[in-house]
């Protein structure tokens, strides 16, 4: 819900015309700052300035979630998203590393315990 609310304070900051520059520098409208902003105004029309700024936060969150997805199974070779697993993550961080091995792991060892049991 994080990209909702950004979306409804870009939308607030720009009618008070306090944009921080930090998101200035990416344009001064919704359709500058938001890459998915465009694509709802093709699809939705006249009817796009009824749509607030947070929901337009929100779907380019999910868009991008969706493209980095399809990225990562397409280098997985795994064109469906059934046949992905945790095998085809990589850890980039020591960190991530430790937290990974942790619910692999944990993962293996629930699959065992609930293939042991009875019913």
């Amino acid at each position: 819900m994080i990209p909702a609310m950004v979306g409804k304070n870009i939308e607030r900051w720009m009618r008070e015309d306090k944009l921080p520059p930090e998101i200035k520098k990416y344009g001064d409208s919704i359709e500058k700052i938001f890459v998915s902003a465009e694509t709802i105004k093709a699809k939705y029309g006249k009817a796009y300035k009824k749509i607030p700024a947070g929901a337009i936060g929100m779907f380019t969150f999910c868009d991008r979630l969706q493209v980095g997805l399809q990225q990562l199974m397409a280098g997985a070779r795994k064109f469906a998203i059934q046949y992905i697993d945790r095998s085809d993550l990589v850890s980039l961080t020591k960190e991530a590393t430790e937290v990974t091995v942790y619910l692999i792991l944990w993962s293996l060892i629930w699959r065992k315990l609930k293939g042991s049991c009875p019913g």
